[in-house]
């Protein structure tokens, strides 16, 4: 409102005033003393109570016209339509009651007449004219915000209304936002995701059990957020059955192992119960029949190699002479071991390209038949050092809960200097590679005897077993997230590819060629259990989780989105405050300005009141 409008409204009271103490009223006294002491006191008082009641007049009467001035813009301002509403109805947002904030945000926006209202949310996009036609649900996942934004600016709408908890938002890339000087941004918040504690599973993986060798063990790691004391139950289910459980600490909350047998295929989940645990409690996966790996070993040291690999119900192996070489069963392997040989077959590996080869060393070596690997470049080395288990590389993942401080390693014989393009998976403590990997080999720059003692050590067996269970072409993953892909080995058909679980049932995207299909997991989709059925077919069964991301209880804080979003003259940023047990749409303000200047205007009336009673 312009000042100079405002002015000549707080004019009237100033001219009604003046008007009403024009009039002078006469009074008759007998002694001429006792009136001019009384007027001497009335003149005093009479200023007084004049001054008095102008200002609380003027008070009165700008409260008035900022009160309505103050209603108009704050509820009919918007009255333009039409108007976007996007709703990220992530699983986060119903931490807060997110379901609530966008109904009631609609019903305000329908009630001041801005129709229609094209209500998007990370599944849906709906058009809008009565509330009642509207069912407002959660969702699974988050939509990258920044997704969300362009989203919002391809519709070219003035009005826009963002709902959403910001879940892994950083304020940088908030910051770098611009936004249309010809729109209208609303952004309300839904919570400050940092205050709220979760414990969540972060991944899972399946590997023989070591010491017992007709089991499976599943290995879990955790995520904690915002918490680091109590307790939580894990259990360990098959369908509606309980197979085991366990209590953990959060303080000791690492990696949790549960057993099952080696022949428990089927589909299980585990359930994590505690108070701290939000929404995401339970986490789906496939036990499928493990494929054997296939291992060729071409044996001339040490018996321990054949006896790691000898297990019937894990492997299928077979030992060859690499004198006279079966090339045909060479090619239905999965592995090809070579154990202390002097001289590596000339261009094997090259023959075989698409096998995985894992190769130990003999103490005496032809160099330049091993300079022909892959492309390393070996340099004979002598020397006693302790191994490294500090490496990310999956390989190892599972095998060791936490890395090993010095001296409590082995110490192994280093046979080479290594150069050239290789991943180093475990290093000794100089820095030279024990285990590397290309493409196709897997090299460990030691030897299998008396001098090494390797084959003794706890790391050897798990290792070896993780190595032949990685060569096996297309092993299925326990589980998959929405956007994951998956690859079948099916023709393309006319009757695509579907998920189906109970009564739903959904075609997912997918590429087909003349042998395959690659399907991809719908990001709208629910954790489960699925079967994938082509043609009343059932393909395969399948475990989906919610994104990992949904877990994560990250988000800007209240203080810094506002600091943000009151940099832009066209966004209003305002909070979803809770009151009692109902959650309303307000401003970070929790009663509007105008409610404060009528509370005010009531109590300056009393006060006028007041001055006409006892100041006379």
């Amino acid at each position: 409102m312009n000042w100079w409008i405002f002015s000549l409204f707080l004019a009237v009271p100033i001219i009604v005033h003046l008007f009403s103490f024009r009039r002078a009223k006469k009074f008759y006294f007998s002694s001429i003393k006792y009136i001019s002491t009384l007027s001497s006191k009335t003149r005093s008082k009479s200023k007084l109570k004049y001054l008095l009641i102008l200002s609380n007049r003027l008070l009165i009467f700008g409260l008035l016209v900022f009160s309505i001035w103050a209603i108009l813009t704050d509820e009919k301002a918007d009255a333009t339509g039409p108007a976007l509403v996007y709703f990220d109805n992530s699983m986060s947002s119903s931490i807060s009651d997110g379901v609530v904030i966008a109904e009631n945000t609609l019903e305000r926006l329908i009630e001041n007449d801005i129709k229609p209202i094209d209500y998007f949310d990370n599944v849906d996009r709906l058009r809008v004219v009565e509330k009642a036609a509207l069912t407002i649900k959660s969702g699974s996942s988050l939509k990258d915000i920044r997704s969300i934004l362009n989203r919002i600016e391809e519709q070219h709408v003035k009005e826009n209304y963002l709902i959403s908890d910001f879940q892994g938002a950083s304020i940088e890339s908030i910051d770098s936002w611009s936004f249309d000087s010809t729109k209208n941004y609303h952004f309300i918040f839904l919570d400050d995701l940092n205050q709220v504690r979760n414990v969540a599973i972060d991944s899972l993986w399946l590997q023989p059990n070591p010491d017992d060798l007709s089991k499976i063990s599943i290995h879990v790691g955790f995520l904690t957020f915002n918490i680091s004391s109590g307790n939580v139950v894990i259990k360990l289910m098959q369908g509606s059955r309980q197979i085991s459980s366990i209590v953990k600490s959060i303080s000791d909350l690492g990696i949790v192992e549960f057993d099952v047998p080696i022949e428990a295929y089927g589909s299980y989940s585990l359930e994590i119960e505690g108070d701290d645990v939000v929404y995401d409690n339970t986490f789906y996966f496939v036990i499928e029949e493990r494929s054997k790996p296939t291992i060729s070993i071409l044996n001339n040291g040490s018996r321990a190699i054949e006896e790691v690999f000898s297990n019937e119900l894990l492997f299928n192996t077979q030992i060859l002479d690499i004198q006279n070489l079966d090339y045909e069963m060479l090619d239905q392997s999965d592995l090809v071991v070579l154990n202390s040989h002097e001289n590596l077959p000339a261009n094997l590996i090259g023959q075989f390209s698409d096998k995985k080869f894992l190769i130990f060393p003999s103490d005496s070596v032809n160099i330049l038949t091993y300079n022909e690997l892959s492309n390393l470049v070996f340099t004979k080395s002598n020397g006693v050092f302790e191994i490294d288990l500090e490496t990310e590389n999956e390989l190892l993942k599972g095998v060791f809960e936490r890395n090993a401080d010095l001296g409590t390693m082995p110490r192994l014989s280093q046979i080479f200097t290594v150069s050239g393009a290789f991943e180093p998976i475990i290093k000794f403590r100089n820095g030279n590679p024990f285990l590397l990997s290309t493409e196709s080999v897997y090299f460990f720059n030691t030897s299998l005897g008396s001098n090494s003692g390797f084959e003794s050590n706890a790391l050897f067996l798990p290792v070896l077993y993780q190595i032949a269970f990685s060569s096996v072409r297309g092993t299925d993953l326990p589980y998959y997230y929405p956007g994951n892909r998956i690859a079948l080995n099916v023709k393309s058909l006319d009757n695509p590819a579907r998920l189906k679980r109970k009564d739903y049932e959904i075609i997912p995207s997918f590429n087909s060629s003349a042998n395959s299909t690659i399907i991809e997991i719908p990001y709208d989709i629910e954790p489960g259990i699925y079967h994938i059925v082509q043609a009343g077919d059932t393909l395969r069964q399948i475990a989906i989780n919610l994104p990992k991301e949904e877990s994560e209880m990250r988000s800007p804080k209240l203080n810094e989105l506002e600091e943000i979003f009151s940099k832009h003259k066209n966004v209003q940023f305002s909070q979803a405050v809770s009151n009692d047990e109902n959650v309303v749409f307000g401003s970070t303000q929790s009663v509007s300005l105008w409610k404060y200047a009528l509370i005010l205007a009531v109590l300056i009336i009393l006060t006028e009141t007041m001055l006409h009673r006892y100041l006379r």
